[in-house]
């Protein structure tokens, strides 16, 4: 068994026996051992007692089933989350992924820290009990009318003294039908009132009686 298990798992292995001899109970463990190809593979390793016909403990035994595939797609599915969570993270906007009901399934840390919370937090919560009154009713009726046309929707709209850019995507399943909904939303707050300020100053030179020349600071 030196030879083929792995020297990292092998105390774990022996370690189990030794319990299994002292207390009667079975123990599990995932393991590596070499194939005979040269690779370690991944296994399920069960330990148990086995009694004779007087009811004694006589030994242990142990059972394998090879759990290699199954390893690697929980670390390819680990790998997919992590990037997955990179790029929510990677942008400043709130980012989120809804059910037909509004509950959040995915989100970003932006969109969390906006409310507070921390992503596992706010996960499960329905997007309704986060947006209160007219602005709220108005965001739903817009998921609502995604869902209905299975077609992206962009609108603005202005929450407590802040403006916001939505964009609202439809998110189908295997059968094409739309069953989630992403959303990505933009606080546009300091750039609708650059807006609003050159508009102002435009209005300004254009309405004043002396002639205006505007220079560059260095010049």
């Amino acid at each position: 068994i030196k030879n083929i298990v792995h020297p990292e798992d092998l105390s774990l292995i022996v370690g189990h026996c030794r319990d299994v001899l002292a207390g009667g109970e079975r123990r599990n463990a995932e393991i590596r051992v070499l194939d005979e190809t040269g690779h370690w593979r991944w296994y399920s390793h069960l330990v148990y007692p086995w009694y004779e016909a007087n009811g004694q403990l006589g030994g242990v035994e142990a059972s394998a089933r090879d759990v290699t595939e199954q390893k690697l797609a929980e670390e390819a599915l680990r790998e997919s989350e992590d990037t997955t969570r990179a790029l929510l993270n990677a942008t400043s906007d709130l980012v989120g992924l809804i059910d037909r009901d509004g509950r959040l399934l995915v989100l970003n840390e932006h969109l969390a820290s906006r409310h507070g919370k921390t992503p596992p937090e706010l996960a499960g919560v329905n997007v309704r009990d986060l947006v209160p009154g007219e602005v709220g009713e108005k965001r739903w009726e817009n998921t609502q009318a995604v869902f209905r046309t299975g077609r992206p929707l962009r609108f603005c709209d202005e929450l407590n003294g802040h403006h916001f850019e939505h964009s609202f995507f439809p998110v189908g399943d295997e059968n094409g039908e739309v069953t989630r909904q992403a959303f990505y939303s933009r606080d546009i707050t300091d750039a609708q009132r650059g807006a609003e300020e050159r508009i102002r100053l435009a209005t300004a030179i254009e309405q004043a009686p002396d002639s205006v020349i505007i220079t560059r600071v260095d010049s």
